[in-house]
């Protein structure tokens, strides 16, 4: 019985001190990225399923689509790509960083995106105009103005010639009301 009281009080004291000792953790992006390195596709998934929302950066979103098509889940990955690109509209993916098949397929999907991002940032901008936050309307209008201009636009003028000139106008009214305030 002594010996296993003993017993009992080793364990419990070795297990306060392993309590105790620090931790390594890896950040959220390089827990996903070591797993996708190692060709654990499905943990790499698992670890992004389990993050908060808020927490899935544009980074995280790249390593889903790649774990999605590294599995063969090539619909999947495209919604992937199409969340990074409403995340981060500026960011690319060129061959120098993935295979030029799925640099294609980002390039892709970013064309068939931009747009409606691009009515989202006008829509953001207009509200803060009419909440007469007329600085931060101006830095939102010329971010829409900057992602209209993107070379992956280009001959997609359907829809957008009419956002430039109205971002344009109201990026003027906002610096005219930033003056007289």
């Amino acid at each position: 019985m002594i010996a296993f009281v003993l017993a009992v009080a080793f364990l419990s004291g070795m297990m306060t001190a392993q309590s105790n000792a620090p931790t390594v953790s890896l950040s959220d992006a390089d827990a996903v990225k070591a797993s996708y390195a190692a060709a654990n596709y499905d943990d790499a998934l698992q670890r992004i399923g389990a993050l908060e929302p808020g927490r899935v950066t544009p980074q995280i979103e790249q390593y889903r689509a790649l774990s999605l098509l590294a599995l063969g889940r090539a619909d999947e990955a495209e919604q992937a790509f199409e969340r990074r690109v409403r995340q981060a509209p500026f960011d690319r993916s060129t061959e120098a960083d993935v295979s030029p098949r799925i640099a294609t397929m980002f390039k892709d999907v970013r064309r068939r995106v931009l747009p409606s991002v691009a009515r989202e940032m006008y829509t953001r901008g207009k509200s803060s105009y009419d909440q007469k936050q007329f600085a931060e309307a101006s830095g939102q209008l010329k971010e829409l103005l900057a992602v209209l201009n993107d070379p992956d636009l280009e001959g997609q003028s359907a829809g957008t010639d009419d956002l430039k000139q109205l971002a344009e106008g109201f990026i003027r009214l906002a610096e005219i009301e930033t003056t007289l305030a």
